[in-house]
């Protein structure tokens, strides 16, 4: 899976067992298109993340910011 879309709000930094922390946020994801009659039409689909790999990215992970995921 790849998708890139813009972060809904800050990343949200949460501690978990055994001394590991998860980095938590939320992707919008815009889909713009013409249907048969040639209107414009929109749709956003919101993809919710986990990220436990490095909590230092946390501070970077800001509303409004793109983002590309992979995984």
């Amino acid at each position: 899976m790849l998708f890139t879309g813009r972060l809904t709000a800050n990343a949200e930094l949460k501690a978990v067992k055994g001394d590991k922390t998860v980095i938590n946020f939320t992707v919008a994801i815009n889909q713009k298109w013409k249907n048969k009659a040639g209107e414009k039409q929109e749709k956003t689909a919101f993809v919710d993340c986990a990220y436990w790999r490095n909590s230092g990215v946390a501070e970077y992970l800001t509303k409004g910011a793109v983002v590309e995921i992979s995984g």
